[in-house]
């Protein structure tokens, strides 16, 4: 079974190094994230696409130039989010997509997430039915 320090000391450390090796650590973000988890008998479930709390939340960490340290609270955030923070941080304006989703630099950057978003909308797939989330995850 694999332990958060094997990730650390054979997945995420080589990688930080091999960026300050070879000069790029100070110019890349980085975003760590994984996909949201099975239910472990909460709701005596073992299922991962039932809309439960519990399977929503992952961890997500970002570090990089710009990034604000410390900034450790539960928030609201969605992958579509990712695909924006990354765009903008290379200089393409989120208001030039027409995808969902919001940029969080400007958050990263100050530090707080105050203002961001206080609701999110959670489905699942077809398993739990059609009335829920129409079509799916298809």
């Amino acid at each position: 079974m694999v332990e958060l320090t094997d990730l650390d000391t054979k997945g995420i450390r080589p990688i930080l190094e091999a960026l300050e090796a070879t000069g790029q650590l100070a110019n890349t973000v980085i975003f760590f994230t994984s996909d949201n988890g099975y239910l472990h008998g909460e709701h005596r479930e073992r299922k991962k696409d039932l809309p439960y709390w519990e399977r929503t939340e992952v961890p997500f960490f970002v570090k990089g130039p710009g990034v604000r340290s410390g900034v450790s609270r539960r928030v609201l955030v969605n992958h579509t989010d990712l695909m924006l923070t990354a765009c903008e941080i290379a200089g393409i304006r989120p208001a030039s997509l027409d995808v969902d989703g919001r940029s969080m630099l400007p958050y990263l950057e100050a530090g707080t997430f105050f203002g961001w978003r206080k609701r999110m909308l959670v489905g699942g797939s077809d398993d739990v039915g059609p009335e829920l989330t129409p079509g799916g995850s298809n």
